[in-house]
């Protein structure tokens, strides 16, 4: 199985800091969060083009699932909001802790190699 994502901003970016490393950054967290054995197959990211946040899934280069996130009802999302919610709570750990960034930083550094 395979991610794949798009994170496009209209509007221009005021970091610096490469699109891939910023937005891309994003987008391998929720990798991380979701599927984290899956390979990556594209990973798109800009500024100044139509916003777009859009995510899917790929096996044998067809795709098993996507989701849109700039959409507000996505079941990806809504159990991002619930474990964030019993984590704030008391009711269960933090779910990105150090390690699952520092695992997100190794991927963003991995994707940068890779250009």
């Amino acid at each position: 199985m395979k991610f794949a994502g798009h994170f496009f901003l209209s509007r221009p970016d005021r970091t610096g800091i490469p699109a891939l490393a910023n937005l891309g950054s994003h987008l391998l967290a929720i990798r991380e969060y979701v599927c984290p054995s899956a390979g990556i197959s594209e990973l798109e990211c800009a500024f100044d083009r139509p916003d777009e946040r859009s995510v899917w899934l790929e096996k044998d280069a067809q795709m098993l699932s996507a989701i849109n996130l700039l959409t507000h009802r996505q079941p990806i999302i809504q159990r991002f909001i619930k474990n964030v919610e019993a984590a704030l709570d008391g009711c269960a750990a933090f779910p990105f802790d150090l390690n699952f960034a520092l695992r997100v930083a190794n991927a963003v550094n991995a994707r940068n190699g890779a250009k």
